[in-house]
């Protein structure tokens, strides 16, 4: 049964998409849990194995729910006056300045204390240029097309994400006009197409690259497995892509009755599932098509009025600052760490939980500095056009047949710097 009280069909545009906010947030902080519960920090050997394998797949889940959802939030903006370039301009201003200010700390950090911030990354060192080649692929956004490990998480080293998403924008115009040429009914037979591929790929990966050399964090992983599935940009356009197609299907009028608390546990099996699979299926099948599901029940949710807690004033907050937090908390975590004593450290229960939770609100505080200093004045100041009519003739092909709600707040509760027409920036992984 599709769903007929969705804004795009009856004509009441959706100005909030507040639930969606939270889950940035929450979806951040699943990728910050993933990463501290590397740290080994408590005493207890096994308390540590638990922790790290509960939120094992939380990384993956999370990088995910951003990839599928830049896809739906851009396609659920997507203006039939818009041009390319202003399109292109206003996502740039959106991610590069955050990324050069986290990757100058990093970097900066790097040098100063010797000690990478991630312990598969070179150190650069000011009389080695050839070191610091791996770093300037990142600062370049191009670590995620190599297939070296000592590359991909070069610089802040969560940049590999950015990576991908240049890519998704660059495309964002022709493959939004692609797949708006598909009919109504036919969306959901291409989007359960998109996810079989999602689910099929891992088992081509392995079929036909090379089983060695190994991870150097899980000797049990083909690092060409790793590589193809979780960091090459072209393998991840899949999930930007359902995500288009998602957002397709709501505004087509063709969406199911399914509530956000189903779509939700359909998640957590997913999670659950990732677990307990291989990691080249982890990363991304197991969870896909629940993610394909929560975004779009999330929107349509919060498009009829039923916003609920994720919806509240905090979360939104943190749902607007999940960005900016994404991109300093490797660098809280790691040289957070190193000042309490490093690994050679461990805690107690309690303080062991205490600390994680310090870095977090550390991690939050800093956030909120870089979204106010930075990427607040930088979408202000280059997400606008000096032109005041766009000409048509650049227009991003697609986004009138779409039928797009154009009020989107960016995915948040609260309104983001807006461009020359008015129309927010929409969110990129948590940039």
């Amino acid at each position: 049964m599709t769903n007929p009280s969705v804004p795009a069909v009856n004509g009441r545009p959706a100005t909030r998409l507040p639930t969606l906010t939270g889950m940035r947030g929450i979806s951040a902080l699943l990728v910050f849990f993933f990463h501290i519960s590397t740290s080994g920090l408590f005493h207890s050997t096994e308390l540590n194995q638990d922790v790290q394998f509960v939120f094992s797949a939380a990384g993956g889940v999370g990088v995910s729910f951003f990839f599928v959802l830049s896809g739906f939030v851009l396609a659920w903006s997507a203006r039939s006056d818009d041009t390319k370039g202003r399109f292109w301009r206003r996502r740039f201003a959106k991610i590069l300045p955050n990324h050069f200010a986290t990757w100058a700390l990093v970097v900066l950090l790097m040098v100063t204390t010797g000690i990478a911030a991630s312990p598969f990354e070179t150190v650069p060192h000011l009389d080695d240029l050839d070191g610091w080649l791996p770093s300037v692929a990142s600062l370049f956004l191009l670590q995620a097309w190599l297939p070296e490990v000592s590359y991909s998480v070069a610089g802040n080293p969560v940049s590999w994400t950015l990576a991908c998403e240049m890519l998704f924008y660059l495309s964002f115009p022709w493959l939004m006009r692609a797949l708006s040429r598909i009919r109504p009914e036919r969306l959901w037979g291409w989007a359960l197409a998109t996810v079989a591929l999602i689910v099929t790929l891992p088992a081509v990966v392995r079929a036909l690259l090379p089983g060695k050399p190994l991870l150097p964090w899980d000797p049990a992983v083909s690092s060409w497995h790793h590589f193809a599935i979780s960091f090459f940009p072209p393998v991840r356009l899949l999930e930007f892509a359902l995500g288009i197609l998602m957002a397709l299907i709501v505004l087509g009028g063709k969406w199911i009755r399914l509530g956000v608390a189903p779509a939700s546990l359909l998640l957590l099996a997913g999670y659950v599932t990732a677990l307990y699979v291989p990691l080249e299926y982890g990363l991304v099948a197991a969870a896909a098509l629940p993610l394909a599901l929560l975004i779009p029940a999330a929107a349509t949710a919060d498009a009829e009025g039923r916003t609920g807690f994720l919806g509240g004033r905090i979360m939104v907050w943190t749902g607007e600052v999940s960005f900016a937090f994404y991109m300093v908390h490797i660098a809280v975590i790691a040289y957070g760490h190193q000042l309490i004593g490093g690994r050679e450290r461990t805690w107690p229960v309690a303080a062991g939980f205490a600390l994680m939770a310090a870095f977090c609100l550390s991690a939050l505080v800093l956030a909120w500095v870089l979204y106010r200093t930075v990427e607040v004045p930088a979408m202000r100041r280059f997400g606008r056009s000096r032109v005041p009519s766009p000409s048509r003739a650049g227009a991003v092909p697609g986004a009138a047949s779409a039928a797009v709600v154009p009020a989107q707040r960016d995915g948040h509760g609260s309104a983001p710097p807006r461009d020359e027409q008015g129309t927010p920036s929409s969110p990129v992984l948590p940039g």
